[in-house]
């Protein structure tokens, strides 16, 4: 047999194919939502803030004066001398001493 003969040119391209459908998406039922996690632990309490500085004491007020003394008064009369009693009556006499002889 004989040698190979040239390749001949290529023919022309053909035509690209139609795209394809595009697949139907079924959506998916949406999952349930997940439970609420736990509470976290409540934080310190903060510092007390310190206390303030007492305030300055008033200043106290002054006494007053004392009032004068009153004058005194006049002095009353003298009451009257009361009544002289009645003299007692004459008391009864004693008895008689007894007489010794000697």
């Amino acid at each position: 047999m004989g040698e190979t003969g040239f390749t001949g040119p290529s023919g022309p391209q053909g035509n690209p194919g139609s795209p394809g459908q595009q697949g139907v998406q079924i959506p998916g039922a949406v999952g349930a939502t997940g439970a609420t996690g736990a509470t976290g632990p409540v934080g310190q309490q903060g510092l007390q803030g310190f206390t303030g500085p007492q305030g300055s004491r008033g200043q106290q007020g002054q006494q007053g004066f004392t009032g004068p003394q009153g004058q005194l008064g006049p002095q009353g009369q003298p009451g009257q001398l009361g009544l002289q009693g009645q003299a007692g009556g004459i008391g009864p006499a004693g008895s008689q001493g007894t007489v010794v002889s000697s």
